[in-house]
């Protein structure tokens, strides 16, 4: 919470009146900052990640998905946050966001997930990051208890926990949500990647990405054998309320809600660790952010299409730009 100060300089008794108010509304607050912090850090992670969703679900945006601008002479870009996977049916374009993206002559994306090369890449390096060595199996990463735990939640997506032993904790715990996306009505062809970059196709727009497939890897492949299987434990253990999670972070995307957003992308709790957090989400933030400052030494229009859990809470890519000097307007 923020507390707005301001102060003015008064003379007699008046003055000492009104200082001791403020001070004592200023001391009340931060007490219940306070209070409602310790609340918090005594939560176990699924009553942190229910606050989250509650707390999104208690702001609302403008109806329509953000879209910010930033330019300067010769150069405007576009930032919009997207969605990977969505429903069928989710109307998210917008008179104003097909002007953005018609004006532009780049679209810039995350990394190439669609082009055949990328595709067959994709496979080498599951290959590389996605196994595990030759003698492990993933069985016996876990305690008997964990295990069940496991099991049980992959099956529950129709992924049978034998056909998976070969595979790292990270990689099971990324098809697990995919399954489960799946399984919900969900549908890769609806994500927003993969229209736009139909759609630029057609246009003859320029592609660029802030990252390579391998680089993406590495960071999705993050930390030891044994903290991966920490964390799919975790994700095991709160499958029930994962989908509810993504439903409202699509519902707080799809209705401009970067609050909401932000209060579920910014909550380390969600992605399992602080150190996730840090690998997945503020790590590629900082690394995007310098690549789409020198955009503006590039005289002509960009459209900039990131996750949009990249573009909400403390450690967003808008604020980092902010922070830098960066003059950065809401378009939509």
């Amino acid at each position: 919470m923020k507390l707005s100060k301001h102060t003015k300089t008064w003379i007699g008794t008046v003055s000492l009146l009104v200082l001791a108010a403020c001070n004592t509304t200023v001391s009340s607050e931060a007490e219940d900052a306070s209070a409602k912090s310790d609340m918090i850090a005594e939560m176990s992670a699924a009553e942190r990640i229910t606050y989250s969703v509650e707390k999104a679900r208690s702001t609302q945006g403008d109806g329509d998905p953000a879209i910010w601008r930033l330019a300067d002479e010769d150069t405007t870009i576009y930032v919009f946050g997207t969605v990977h996977v969505l429903p069928d049916g989710i109307d998210w374009r917008t008179e104003k966001f097909d002007a953005a993206f018609g004006a532009a002559d780049t679209l810039v994306l995350e990394t190439d997930a669609t082009s055949p090369e990328s595709q067959k890449m994709m496979q080498q390096l599951v290959a590389t990051y996605g196994t595990l060595g030759e003698g492990q199996t993933l069985s016996s990463l876990f305690s008997e208890e964990d295990l069940a735990t496991v099991t049980q939640a992959t099956g529950s997506v129709g992924l049978p926990f034998a056909a998976l032993q070969q595979f790292k904790p990270w990689f099971v715990g990324l098809q697990m949500q995919v399954m489960q996306l799946m399984q919900s009505g969900y549908n890769i062809e609806a994500g927003v990647e993969k229209i736009l970059t139909g759609d630029a196709a057609k246009a003859g727009m320029k592609m660029a990405y802030l990252e390579t497939p391998e680089q993406q890897m590495q960071f999705l492949s993050g930390g030891s054998v044994e903290e991966q299987a920490e964390n799919l434990v975790f994700a095991a253990e709160i499958i029930d309320m994962s989908q509810d999670t993504v439903d409202t972070l699509v519902a707080e995307w799809a209705d401009g809600d970067v609050a909401g957003l932000g209060a579920i992308m910014g909550d380390p709790t969600v992605f399992g660790s602080e150190d996730v957090y840090n690998t997945l989400l503020v790590k590629r933030n900082q690394n995007w952010v310098p690549q789409i400052v020198s955009m503006l030494d590039q005289p002509g229009t960009k459209f900039v299409a990131v996750g949009a859990g990249h573009l909400a809470g403390p450690d967003s890519v808008i604020n980092m730009l902010e922070a830098e000097g960066h003059k950065v307007d809401i378009y939509q």
